[in-house]
């Protein structure tokens, strides 16, 4: 089967999003499918191209066999309301003429993954243009998560969102989730057929996490951090995360001076979480920046604990 893959977000950039983008298509491929990703020239969470892909309105790549066709999108070091949505919109626009002017093959499926809303939009419009059958997935429930968490307020723009989300339910002939409460809330809120409905949860490959004590221990060391209880955070340090509160509990912490906290990652509330570290003059958590994946299980080996926060809401 020939499968357009659309996802804004894919490697070289680093995050949950990217990881299971990859893995996606990699699996895909060695089951016997061709397929082709279409997604953003590299620059998230930063805002910054990555080099090698400066200047450029597109550029393909071939990465384990399977064709990548990256495409320019506006960015911006700045994160308002404004930069995002000429973000997310520049990407829907340039995936959608991209699928059309530049991938003139023919597919059998196309597969389209959001959040962010949009880039499902490029897939949506694709699967009209090209006549094929339309895969949503569903990885967060937007624009609904989007409001919740005060990212997205202006009416009009959350009324085309709405619109948009509504038409790929009807459009897709399956509609993919990665959690059983989405799955819940698309079959029962939004009213998705049961039969459509397909639940596919993000996996890890358990084997490789945890078994390099040498090189955990090695960082601890590195780290000045050999008889400390180490709690880790390791994602995006993004508004969905709150971790204002981890930084709280820090603060509230400061007197123990055998724990201390790492903060691993980047993303669009980093300098905004620095000044506040640096403000409550934290001197038991680190900020050590983003890691190669491949860093990863040496990462987790060192440390003692591991925190998956999010900010409260009613989703």
């Amino acid at each position: 089967m020939k499968i357009l893959y659309i996802s804004q977000y894919f490697p070289p950039e680093a995050g949950a999003t990217q990881t299971r983008a990859f893995e996606n298509v990699r699996y895909l491929k060695s089951k016997g499918h061709d397929v082709t990703v279409l997604c953003e020239i590299p620059n998230h969470p930063a805002g910054i191209v990555f080099k090698g892909y400066r200047g450029r309105l597109y550029k393909r790549e071939m990465i384990d066999g399977i064709r990548v066709l990256y495409i320019r999108v506006f960015t911006s070091q700045k994160k308002n309301f404004l930069t995002r949505l000429a973000f997310y919109l520049s990407f829907m626009a340039g995936a959608s003429l991209a699928g059309m002017l530049l991938l003139k093959q023919k597919f059998d499926l196309i597969y389209a993954t959001s959040p962010p809303l949009p880039a499902a939009g490029a897939g949506l419009w694709l699967s009209f243009y090209k006549k094929n059958p339309f895969y949503f997935e569903v990885r967060d429930l937007w624009p609904d998560s989007a409001i919740e968490l005060g990212e997205l307020k202006n009416s009009f723009v959350i009324e085309m969102a709405k619109k948009l989300e509504q038409m790929c339910y009807a459009r897709a002939t399956k509609v993919i989730t990665v959690t059983n409460g989405i799955e819940k809330t698309l079959k029962n809120e939004k009213q998705i057929p049961a039969i459509k409905v397909e639940l596919i949860p993000n996996g890890a490959t358990i084997d490789s996490f945890f078994r390099d004590k040498a090189g955990g221990e090695r960082l601890r060391s590195d780290l000045g951090l050999d008889n400390k209880f180490i709690v880790l955070y390791a994602g995006i340090l993004g508004i969905a995360q709150n971790l204002e509160t981890l930084l709280k509990a820090a603060a509230e912490l400061r007197h123990c001076s055998d724990i201390h906290f790492l903060v691993a990652g980047a993303g669009p509330k980093k300098k905004e979480l620095s000044s506040m570290a640096a403000r409550l003059k934290l001197t038991n958590l680190d900020f050590i920046g983003e890691r190669p994946r491949k860093d990863m299980p040496k990462l987790y080996s060192a440390v003692d604990a591991a925190l998956v926060p999010l900010a409260k809401n009613d989703l």
